[in-house]
């Protein structure tokens, strides 16, 4: 039986620490020529574009699946198509969280591997919902001590740093403008 996981249960089932394991072993096996993880595609028409992400993992997950969303002037819609690895569907997934957290997963783990060793501040471009998913996904591998947040116009950024007060208490966040 096909599994249906929506936007709201992905929140809810996915924390950030799970995915930046997830994303940091996909990375690993894609190293060691487990993973496959093909360039995005894009087929364009008139006031829309379908976008198509695919990949697979093998190891301990043995999936494959592809991500879908078609951009329009009205937004986007995401979906995830898992497949096991005999072909047989898993589950159906609305993805637009699941990209966020997926995307400051991947973040997370550059930052831990890239980021200069006892850094204390952190720098957050754009106030927007995948800059809130980068800090949710940042702030679990650097110690920020200050996190300086640039937006467009003070006020957004004002907004981001009282949101995520409560996720980092630890760190002050100055926003600025740009």
């Amino acid at each position: 039986m096909v599994l249906w996981i929506n936007e709201q249960e992905v929140d809810e089932l996915l924390d950030f620490d799970t995915a930046i394991k997830a994303v940091e072993d996909a990375f690993k096996l894609l190293a060691e020529g487990k993973a496959v993880n093909t360039p995005r595609r894009r087929t364009m028409t008139q006031g829309a574009v379908l976008h198509v992400l695919q990949g697979a993992v093998l190891g301990e997950y043995n999936v494959a699946g592809l991500k879908a969303y078609l951009s329009t002037r009205r937004g986007a819609r995401f979906v995830v198509l898992l497949f096991d690895i005999a072909g047989d569907l898993l589950a159906i997934v609305e993805a637009d969280r699941l990209g966020q957290i997926r995307t400051g997963a991947a973040s997370a783990v550059a930052t831990k591997y890239m980021a200069r060793r006892g850094s204390e501040i952190l720098g957050i471009v754009g106030s927007g919902r995948q800059a809130r998913a980068q800090f949710e996904a940042l702030v679990r591998v650097i110690d920020a001590r200050l996190v300086k947040v640039y937006s467009k116009t003070k006020s957004h950024a004002e907004e981001f740093a009282e949101y995520n007060a409560t996720s980092c208490p630890r760190a002050p966040q100055t926003p600025l403008g740009n």
